[in-house]
C-alpha cells in the first residue's frame, strides 16, 4: 500500500513527517513521492491564514489524484481546528481523518492498524545527506499575534540522551549534515534535570559525531547568548543564524510581546559577527500588524539595511484565532500589506545577491544535495548559500565561486 507524506510549514514539521516515514516503512508501507498514492497524510502548518489556504489546496490535489484515497490532515493545523472549529473551512474535499498535534505520534500505529499492515519492513532508514534532528517542541513565549503555543503546548525539551543517540544514528547513515529543529530550541534543556541549554547539547553533539556539519536553525534573539554564539568558533557549526526579527520599530515589538530592541537585536549581530566575521544572518519579518504604520515600516527597512542580512523571510500578518492580536482586528489593508512585502522581498532579493556577489574567489564548503542539469551539481553551502558547481558529489566539499546565476553561488570542487 502506498503512502505520500505531505508537509507544509516549518522544519519542526519537516523533522516530525521523517519519523512518520521510518515508522511507516517498519510496518511495511510503501512511502512514496511521485506519483498517487492510497493514503495521503498532510502534516500542516496555521501559522497563517495563506498557510492555511495552501494546506487545503493539497488536500484537494490529493483527491484529485485519487478520489479513492484515504487523507489524513495532522499537524498544527488539525489541532487548531479542533479548537477553533470552522464548519465552512473545507469548502470542496475534506479530510477523512484528522490527528492533532498531542495524537501525532501516535499517527503511525493508528494507520498501521486501520490498514491491517503485517509485513514488517526490516530496519527502515531514511538517507540523505541532509537530515532533521527534532530537539525540542512547543513554546512557552506568548507573542500577541502567534498561535503556536495554542496548537502545539509549552516549551518541552527532548531528552538529552535521546537526542544523543537519534543524533549517532542520523551520523551512522552517512549523513554529511544535522539540522537542530523545534518550535523554540532556544529553551532546549531549561526543562530537563539536570538543566541545560542549546550551548551544551551544541558541544556534547560536536562530542558523539565525528565529521558531521551542525546546523543550529532559527533561534529567538534574546536566547543568542555568547555561551551560543562562542561554539560558532568550532569549524564543524555552519556559519549560519537565522534570528526571528519581526519588526524594526520598538513600538512593534512591543505592541507584539517581544522581549527586546532593535538596538539590542543589532547589537547581537554585531556579536556574532565579531565571532564568525562572515557569518549568515538570515531574519523572519512580518508585514502589516494591526498598528504598524508606514512610519514602523520604514524603521524596519532601515533596521534591516543596518544589519546587511543574507536573507529575509517575509510574512503578512493574518489575524489567528485566540490570540492577543486578533482583537485589534486587521486594520492595515491587504493592498498596504501585498506593498510592503514586496519592498521587502526585493530588498531581500538584492541583498542574497550582495552577499553571493562578495564570495567570489573564495571557497564555500558545501553538501552536495542532488544532480542538475548540463552536469553541475547542487549542493547547499555551510553559509546556506545555494551552489551550483562542477565536482564529484562526494562528502563536503569546498567549491571555489568564479561567479552568481540568480541565488547561486557557481563554482568548481577544489
Amino acid at each position: 500500500m502506498k503512502i505520500k507524506i505531505l508537509t507544509t510549514g516549518c522544519r519542526t514539521n519537516q523533522a516530525e513527517s521523517e519519523a512518520m516515514t521510518i515508522g511507516l516503512k517498519k510496518h511495511g508501507f510503501d512511502v512514496v513521492t511521485r506519483g498517487t498514492a492510497d493514503i495521503y497524510i498532510l502534516n500542516a502548518c496555521t501559522v497563517t491564514a495563506k498557510s492555511e489556504r495552501h494546506a487545503r489546496n493539497v488536500i484537494y490535489r490529493a483527491k484529485t489524484e485519487n478520489p479513492d484515497s484515504f487523507v489524513v490532515l495532522t499537524g498544527c493545523l488539525a489541532t487548531r481546528l479542533e479548537i477553533f472549529p470552522d464548519d465552512g473551512f473545507f469548502r470542496k474535499e475534506s479530510p477523512d481523518l484528522r490527528v492533532v498535534n498531542a495524537n501525532k505520534d501516535g499517527l503511525v500505529a493508528m494507520i498501521a492498524k486501520r490498514f491491517d499492515a503485517r509485513k514488517q519492513g526490516a530496519g527502515a532508514i531514511i538517507s540523505g545527506n541532509r537530515r532533521l534532528l527534532k530537539v525540542q517542541d512547543g513554546c512557552s513565549r506568548n507573542c500577541a499575534y502567534c498561535i503556536v503555543p495554542l496548537v502545539r503546548g509549552r516549551s518541552r525539551s527532548i531528552g538529552l540522551d535521546k537526542v544523543l543517540t537519534d543524533a549517532r544514528e542520523i551520523a551512522a547513515t552517512g549523513a554529511l549534515e544535522i539540522v537542530l529543529t523545534g518550535t523554540h530550541i532556544g529553551m532546549y534543556g531549561r526543562d530537563l534535570t539536570p538543566k541545560t541549554d542549546l550551548a551544551g547539547l551544541v558541544e556534547r553533539l560536536l562530542g558523539v559525531t565525528d565529521k558531521t556539519l551542525i546546523r543550529v536553525s532559527s533561534v529567538e534573539p534574546e536566547e543568542t547568548g555568547m555561551k551560543l554564539l562562542e561554539a560558532f568558533r568550532n569549524p564543524r557549526i555552519a556559519p549560519h543564524l537565522h534570528l526571528p526579527l519581526q519588526s524594526g520599530s520598538d513600538r512593534v515589538l512591543r505592541e507584539m510581546n517581544r522581549p527586546y530592541t532593535s538596538a539590542g537585536f543589532r547589537d547581537i549581530v554585531d556579536a556574532a559577527r565579531g565571532i564568525v566575521p562572515d557569518i549568515a544572518i538570515g531574519v523572519d519579518v512580518i508585514v502589516g500588524y494591526p498598528t504598524e504604520t508606514e512610519e514602523d515600516f520604514q524603521k524596519t527597512v532601515s533596521l534591516i539595511k543596518a544589519v546587511n542580512p543574507m536573507y529575509m523571510h517575509v510574512f503578512r500578518y493574518s489575524p489567528r484565532p485566540g490570540t492577543p492580536a486578533e482583537k485589534l482586528k486587521d486594520p492595515v489593508s491587504y493592498q498596504v500589506k501585498h506593498q510592503r512585502s514586496q519592498v521587502l522581498t526585493t530588498l531581500s532579493q538584492d541583498l542574497r545577491a550582495s552577499f553571493i556577489d562578495r564570495l567570489t574567489g573564495r571557497t564555500i564548503r558545501t553538501v552536495f544535495i542532488r544532480h542538475a542539469k548540463d552536469g553541475f551539481l547542487e549542493g547547499l553551502g555551510d553559509n546556506y548559500v545555494k551552489v551550483l558547481y562542477k565536482g564529484t558529489g562526494k562528502g563536503i566539499v569546498n567549491v571555489r565561486v568564479t561567479r552568481r546565476d540568480r541565488d547561486y553561488a557557481v563554482g568548481t570542487e577544489e
